[in-house]
């Protein structure tokens, strides 16, 4: 079985330390994965996640917002829903959740925080990439 790993970060993109950071996480995973993301555009933190495991050569699943097109081609597109319900199936769909805030945890209204606590409530293996590139792994043993 493949493993599927769920991607998440900001719209606005990753600082350069994240993206590097992010590519040796992915790398180490290997060439037989699955990432999963929302595919929303092809700039910004999931663009740069779609490029990174698309050079590895992973499938990509993408789980859109209803009301927007993929930006980005995908070998599987789930069935469009409201954000929140699509960043849960995200999630759902993922054995393993990466994320890449853009700073620390904020007031409940950051997307990728819910994505964390999401992960974190299903018990999923999680790693955090921070802005200065370090990297926090949680259940990932």
């Amino acid at each position: 079985m493949k493993m599927r790993v769920g991607f998440y970060g900001p719209g606005e993109g990753m600082t350069q330390a994240q993206r590097q950071a992010l590519f040796l996480v992915l790398q180490g995973l290997g060439t037989e994965a699955e990432g999963h993301h929302d595919g929303l555009t092809a700039r910004g933190a999931a663009g740069d996640f779609h490029k990174l495991a698309r050079t590895l050569g992973w499938t990509i699943v993408i789980h859109p917002y209803v009301g927007h097109r993929p930006a980005v081609v995908a070998d599987t597109v789930d069935i469009p829903g409201p954000p929140d319900h699509q960043r849960r199936r995200l999630v759902d769909a993922s054995l393993m959740m990466v994320c890449t805030p853009a700073g620390d945890e904020e007031d409940g209204h950051d997307a990728t925080w819910d994505v964390i606590r999401m992960a974190n409530e299903k018990g999923r293996p999680l790693v955090v990439i921070w802005p200065d590139g370090g990297v926090r792994m949680e259940r990932c043993g």
